[in-house]
């Protein structure tokens, strides 16, 4: 696996690139394979992602973004994998972020390509505690 770590502002924003045609066209029937934010519309769980934001006050002007997006991508010699593979490996990806405790933040995982999926993930848990960002080459190395 090859994972790729950038930051945010806007969850919104995230999805609507991941479930849109991309930049060059390239994305293809774009499709949620896990997360946590209710919703069967991508734009509705976007929104909700968005006023969870708002509401922790992680929104305001000098904040650092408080989305971080993850981009996997299987290797080149790695076969192509199912939307259920996947998803377990967004599972791992999530769960090593969170200490084990995905289902207490954010997030969202779409497939747009066959050789590799975006995560969409607020810092922010619901708990209110934000996710150490140190020694994240030490997760990628664990998945």
């Amino acid at each position: 696996m090859i994972i790729k770590r950038t930051r945010g502002v806007s969850a919104a924003k995230a999805l609507a690139y991941d479930y849109g045609p991309g930049r060059r066209q390239e994305h293809h029937n774009p499709r949620r394979l896990a997360g946590t934010v209710a919703g069967r519309d991508w734009r509705a769980r976007g929104r909700s992602m968005q006023i969870k934001l708002r509401e922790d006050g992680d929104t305001a002007a000098g904040k650092r973004g408080r989305v971080l997006r993850l981009a996997v991508s299987a290797a080149p010699q790695d076969r192509v994998m199912s939307d259920r593979e996947w998803a377990g490996i967004a599972e791992r990806v999530v769960g090593e972020f969170t200490g084990g405790k995905a289902e207490g933040y954010a997030w969202e995982a779409v497939r747009h390509d066959p050789r590799h999926i975006h995560i969409t993930l607020l810092q922010r848990g619901h708990d209110g505690r934000l996710l150490s960002e140190s020694h994240d080459y030490r997760r990628f190395g664990r998945i």
